[in-house]
């Protein structure tokens, strides 16, 4: 179900370049997890999209590791009025980069890209 979901969308997706994973947009910026440095940041990025499918709503969150998929969560927590303002009904994906110190403990969360409208 997640390699269809990220099939459909047109903006945004999951590539391995280099010997790691970005999420690389449309026009070919790429974005990588900071955690992937070779100095170690306590950072992560991670991919936030929503998918009508007939009459369900499907959201996707996916993370280059697993603390970019908890900063997606934290993003949500904290910025769902806002990204609703923006996107209305309308299907769309962004990156999200959030901060930790500790695992599982994300501290600060933040859009890196879009969100972009489909």
């Amino acid at each position: 179900m997640a390699s269809t979901l990220l099939a459909g969308d047109s903006r945004l997706g999951f590539v391995k370049a280099d010997g790691r994973w970005w999420i690389e947009e449309s026009g070919g910026a790429r974005h990588g997890s900071p955690s992937d440095e070779e100095v170690f940041v306590g950072a992560d990025i991670g991919y936030l999209g929503r998918h009508r499918i007939g009459n369900r709503t499907v959201v996707h969150i996916a993370g280059i590791h697993t603390m970019g998929a908890l900063g997606v969560v934290d993003y949500l927590t904290k910025h769902l009025g806002d990204l609703y303002a923006e996107t209305k009904d309308a299907d769309f994906s962004c990156v999200i980069r959030c901060e930790y110190d500790t695992p599982l403990d994300v501290t600060g969360s933040s859009l890196l890209a879009g969100p972009f409208l489909r």
